[in-house]
């Protein structure tokens, strides 16, 4: 990685494609190509009503360019470049008294609301549908569930040889109409499956500690089947397993979820750091 600058550009409204077209021959001289390019407003431009920009690519064939507006947060600094990588927001979905009504068209998402991911709103690691879509969980990282049974997940945050998610059909399809948010249009969103992971306070997670006390948690997301790495990734959607709290909240030990379709149930038995 290399800082170059403060470069000179007369900005032309929001025009950030001119900019980095205009510059990039400029940066190259000191040590470029490279591979990717973050461009940085020294001073707010108030023409662009965004903090962070990017171009969409895949996993496969990876965009290059993201821009900052004088912004330098870590979430914006790592979901930009996300985005150059195909991913997109990692959502919630607050359906009221309830954590998922059986048409989750009567439910609302937040864009940015899963506070566990970079790609939505928190500086910790990418969920595990992010991670499988980048081809950095693959093998026995991932079961999908078929049959009733008992399951040991391991930390999403180490590498292992283990179950890091579990991905679980939902009794019946149910596309998701999301509105326009976060500069992109309206999607239709198949919420076909459900994901399961463990969230421990390793790593980038150790934010989830804070005193003493069990702070490992089980997280569960709901998406569509996962893409391959030469496709542009979808939206997740994280599940508030205790929607009597103010808070997007993890499935407690001993709490059975129930679809609403009223066939499929799932229970966390026991949870530890490990």
């Amino acid at each position: 990685a290399r800082v170059i600058g403060p470069l000179n550009w007369t900005v032309n409204a929001c025009d950030t494609s001119q900019m980095a077209s205009g510059l990039k021959s400029m940066v190259d001289a000191q040590g470029g190509p490279f591979q990717h390019y973050l461009w940085y407003y020294g001073t707010k431009n108030n023409s662009c009503n965004w903090s962070g920009l990017a171009s969409v690519g895949t996993p496969q064939s990876p965009q290059r360019n993201t821009w900052y507006n004088q912004s330098v947060g870590c979430v914006v600094l790592i979901q930009e470049p996300g985005h150059n990588f195909g991913m997109q927001h990692s959502s919630s979905l607050d359906c009221g008294s309830a954590t998922l009504a059986d048409d989750p068209n009567d439910c609302s998402a937040s864009e940015y609301g899963d506070p566990y991911d970079p790609m939505g709103g928190g500086c910790r690691h990418m969920n595990a549908w992010q991670k499988a879509y980048q081809g950095w969980l693959s093998g026995v990282n991932g079961v999908k569930v078929t049959n009733s049974g008992t399951f040991n997940l391991l930390p999403l945050e180490l590498g292992c040889n283990g179950a890091q998610v579990l991905q679980i059909k939902a009794p019946k399809p149910r596309p998701f109409m999301r509105p326009p948010a976060g500069g992109g249009g309206a999607t239709t969103e198949n919420l076909d499956y459900y994901y399961l992971e463990l969230r421990t306070p390793y790593d980038f997670d150790g934010t989830l500690g804070g005193g003493s006390g069990l702070s490992a948690r089980v997280l569960v997301h709901m998406a569509a089947e996962l893409q391959p790495r030469t496709g542009r990734g979808l939206h997740t959607f994280l599940l508030d397993m205790n929607p009597s709290t103010t808070t997007f909240d993890a499935l407690p030990v001993g709490q059975t979820y129930t679809d609403p379709a009223g066939t499929l149930s799932f229970t966390v038995q026991s949870v530890s750091n490990t």
